[in-house]
């Protein structure tokens, strides 16, 4: 790219074993304060596109690029006061409010103290001076307090016994307090929130500070109420008027059309994000079959675990859950998978597969697109779930792994054949 004349960082060196690598990070470790930007550490690539086919991804990230982090900047301020937090699954999170420190390159206000435990751990009070960092260089969090900068006047934190919203008792989970109550309106706001994000609903207009009015003023109580909203109610609010008041409509119509996968994904069931909501989608089709299914029949299926499983069917169970999906349903949401040129028989069709070694005639991008197209699923690692193997010349550990198990192994001219 330099040499087609294109701006490139001039840092950049290629390393030919993992000494090098080593030996350059660390070499950046006080030279990177010279610098007239900031950074927060060094990305190492593979360096050949065809590693890249080989290693592949998981479905959150390829495996030939990693990025090795400097150990984060720190700076010492006061603890003004701590707010707690409640989020979409009732989750309390306790927040220190900080007096304004600069922490690399920003102005730090606030910092997540994780739960009620750490704070006791670490002895956090309201008053405190405290060693604030950026966790991953991004989230500001508490490391430490400054003992020798105690007035004595501080006093421990008393962990909550009810949630600060609806005032309804709150429980622990592991490390975690949580609140059960459906109607906390607290948790509705986060919930609808989420549900009007980009990777789910992907709602245009409908911000935090919308969804705050919409709640206070008893417009909408939960996220299927959205699609009751009228016109001239939402003009009315604080920074609305009648052509953005119109705009949200039009999005929340637009909303109604969405795949069942971004539906799944935006209902909030607590450990299903949008990864997850793509595999119920493509096994059960509908909202209805899904809201029908036991921890058993979860289980079976690839990349859904026991936690996850519990989960959906503890949240479908919900009285107030049916409540408000008969209200999207009546409202005219999509509640099906929109299914897009998948053929209806084939030897494919969720059956899943894994790919190792190198197939000729085939990029591994084009074999994956052969078997997500006939309905398949890729997975990167083999396992008892796994269908079939896919192993081209120079397979790895996967196909040792796969006779293991008796797992049905497709060269080149089995996989034509199933084709």
């Amino acid at each position: 790219m330099k040499k087609l004349g294109l701006p490139v960082n001039p840092h950049y060196t290629i390393c030919r074993n993992m000494d090098e690598v080593v030996s350059y990070c660390n070499s950046w470790e006080s030279k990177r304060n010279d610098l007239a930007y900031q950074v927060d550490g060094i990305v190492v690539k593979v360096n050949s596109l065809k590693l890249h086919e080989e290693l592949g991804s998981t479905s959150k990230a390829p495996r030939w690029i990693i990025s090795y982090k400097y150990h984060p900047e720190e700076a010492v301020t006061m603890i003004k006061a701590i707010r707690i937090q409640i989020g979409k699954t009732g989750t309390l999170t306790p927040v220190a409010e900080l007096r304004p420190v600069q922490l690399s390159g920003t102005t730090v206000s606030r910092a997540t103290l994780h739960n009620f435990d750490e704070i006791e751990r670490k002895d956090i009070r309201t008053g405190d001076y405290v060693v604030v960092q950026k966790a991953g260089e991004i989230i500001p969090q508490v490391v430490r307090v400054v003992q020798e900068k105690r007035t004595g006047e501080e006093r421990p934190f008393a962990v909550p016994i009810r949630c600060p919203a609806c005032k309804e008792e709150v429980f622990k989970e592991f490390v975690y307090l949580r609140c059960y109550n459906p109607l906390c309106p607290a948790q509705a706001k986060r919930r609808i929130e989420y549900f009007a994000s980009r990777k789910a609903m992907d709602i245009e207009g409908l911000g935090p500070a919308l969804i705050e009015q919409l709640v206070d003023k008893n417009l909408i109580g939960d996220y299927a109420d959205i699609y009751s909203l009228k016109p001239d109610a939402l003009a009315s609010l604080d920074r609305m008027g009648e052509k953005s008041a119109q705009r949200l409509i039009q999005s929340i119509e637009k909303s109604k059309k969405r795949d069942l996968s971004r539906l799944i994904c935006a209902l909030g069931i607590q450990h299903v994000g949008s990864h997850a909501a793509e595999i119920l989608s493509k096994h059960f089709n509908t909202l209805e079959k899904l809201t029908c299914a036991t921890v058993e029949e979860l289980n079976k299926i690839h990349a859904i675990g026991k936690v996850m499983s519990k989960s959906i069917v503890t949240f479908f169970s919900n009285s107030h859950t049916k409540d408000v999906i008969n209200k999207l349903k009546s409202a005219g949401v999509n509640t099906r998978a929109i299914i897009k040129d998948q053929r209806t028989v084939s030897p494919f069709k969720e059956k899943s597969f894994v790919l190792t070694g190198v197939l000729n005639g085939y990029t591994r991008k084009e074999l994956e697109s052969l078997i997500k197209g006939l309905g398949g699923k890729v997975t990167s690692t083999v396992s008892s779930k796994t269908d079939y193997l896919v192993a081209g010349e120079s397979p790895g550990s996967k196909l040792a792994k796969a006779q293991k198990l008796g797992i049905t192994i497709l060269g080149k001219v089995e996989f034509e054949k199933l084709l």
